[in-house]
């Protein structure tokens, strides 16, 4: 699969088979993490796997996502950063890890669709619940979340806004 097939096949997916993703897998998709441009070349980014199923409902019963089908995805996946590993720890810095964990995310996801895997990006997230209940240090700051499977449902029609609302020459 080229880029563009990638791209073309990637979709939110709310829906998964109840296969597990294996770790080989799971190594495979953070090779991409791992290899995703960073500002300043920090390297901050870190994702927690969430494969068993204790920890999910530990995760419910903290409530950590609103949405019941966070839950029953077969892999979570919470991103942090930490943006102590900025040379200057400022609001700039929060600003670059934002981006480091956005950047290696879309990497993520796209490695997953070549894996024949799905995902959804979950901003619905409780930071702080999440962290106390992942043990989270308390320099890492959770940004969000991303659940991953075997997909359960078929891409329906994707709406798409025209070209030209994407960009302007100036």
């Amino acid at each position: 699969m080229n880029l563009d097939e990638i791209v073309n096949n990637r979709y939110a997916v709310r829906k998964y088979k109840e296969d597990s993703v294996s770790d080989e897998l799971i190594d495979k998709i953070m090779e991409v993490v791992r290899l995703a441009p960073t500002a300043r070349n920090t390297q901050s980014q870190k994702f927690y796997v969430v494969n068993s199923r204790d920890m999910k409902i530990k995760m419910k019963e903290e409530n950590v996502f609103p949405h019941d089908f966070v839950y029953t995805a077969p892999t979570i996946l919470i991103c942090t950063v930490d943006a102590t590993k900025y040379p200057d720890s400022n609001e700039k810095s929060r600003k670059f890890g934002i981006m480091d964990g956005t950047i290696s995310s879309a990497f993520l996801v796209l490695k997953a669709v070549e894996l024949g895997l799905g995902s959804c990006y979950i901003g619905l997230i409780d930071e702080k619940k999440a962290a106390k209940v992942l043990n989270i240090p308390k320099e890492e700051t959770v940004l969000f979340a991303l659940t991953l499977g075997y997909p359960d449902v078929e891409q329906g029609e994707r709406k798409r806004k025209s070209l030209e609302n994407f960009y302007k020459v100036v």
